[in-house]
């Protein structure tokens, strides 16, 4: 059993259930370091944009296409599972825009996923050797913490005489920048982490597989190792954000008013040019508001189990696709 502990922040001491366990994915992490008002929107009122995210949505059907093509299916069998992967969760009511945006994507997948499988079949590697893809895990992160990371990879492969996890990102453009933050970021950390684990075998590092939507395709693999040290700082620090995390909510359960618990980080309001998708209802909440908004769906943050619903994508969000 683990040990019961309290939370202790600005002088507010709160105990926490020893026996209810504290689920955490990489992606809500980020979110809630980013701002507390975005993962409160996500995770205390429960909600998400009714309207496309085509940049979401792209990456979600490439991670179809992908994961079809590694199942052994054909080309156009693929490109037919990808197509319907992106529209299949668009609201019956868009406006012309995104309906423009809309056949932007389909002839955006038709140039860029047929690409990527010629690309690397011409540089195909025989010591690239696939063990499995959309590789699921949920582990206690350290030891009799009662903390859990619930995680969902891509890919897992052996090359040059190790494991490695792939991760498939699509990408606006080729900037080094983009895979320079892949050094430290917490998503490789805790899938290298997770998978260590689940296997009892120390994984490499992590290939980023990227995919850049430039008007000519580009492809990108790019390897990042973690040492033994990063990870045991992973191990420390993941359960202390969690905590935290748990602390707020408990406040929130207790009665205290969600937004002041978790508040606002405007300097996350837009991100590389980028609004964030909350921005107005943080600007003016009211109901005609909401009405932009719908219920999300429960992810495996929420309910672990839907990690055993085979070949589901539901509640999988892609946010770290561009």
């Amino acid at each position: 059993m683990r040990e019961n502990f309290t939370v202790e922040v600005d002088g507010l001491v709160l105990r926490l259930d020893p026996e209810t366990p504290i689920e955490g994915r990489q992606s809500a992490v980020k979110d809630y370091l980013n701002c507390h008002r975005l993962y409160g929107w996500q995770r205390v009122e429960n909600l998400t944009p009714d309207k496309p995210r085509w940049p979401l949505e792209f990456g979600n059907a490439t991670h179809k296409f992908l994961q079809e093509r590694g199942k052994g299916a054909t080309m156009e069998e693929a490109m037919e599972a990808g197509r319907l992967r992106l529209f299949r969760d668009i609201p019956k009511s868009i406006t012309p825009f995104d309906d423009e945006e809309k056949m932007d994507m389909r002839e955006l997948a038709e140039r860029l996923w047929p690409g990527y499988d010629a690309h690397w079949r011409m540089f195909s590697d025989e010591s690239f050797i696939p063990l499995g893809q959309e590789v699921k895990g949920r582990v206690e992160v350290g030891e009799n913490t009662g903390v859990f990371l619930v995680f969902q990879l891509d890919k897992l492969v052996s090359f040059l005489n190790n494991l490695w996890v792939v991760d498939y990102k699509t990408m606006g453009k080729n900037d080094d920048r983009e895979f320079q933050k892949f050094e430290i970021d917490i998503q490789p950390t805790a899938y290298i982490y997770g998978a260590s684990k689940v296997l009892k075998q120390r994984v490499a590092g992590i290939i980023i597989d990227g995919l850049i939507k430039t008007k000519t395709p580009q492809y990108r693999r790019e390897q990042y190792l973690r040492t033994d040290a990063e990870l045991a700082e992973f191990e420390r620090e993941f359960p202390e954000i969690m905590r935290e995390v748990a602390w707020r909510h408990k406040r929130v359960l207790n009665g205290e008013d969600w937004k002041t618990v978790f508040y606002k980080n405007t300097k996350h309001c837009f991100t590389w040019g980028r609004q964030c998708d909350f921005f107005l209802l943080c600007q003016r909440d009211s109901p005609v508001m909401r009405m932009q908004y719908k219920q999300r769906d429960p992810d495996y943050m929420d309910n672990p189990a839907l990690l055993n619903v085979p070949d589901s994508n539901q509640g999988v969000r892609r946010a770290d696709s561009e």
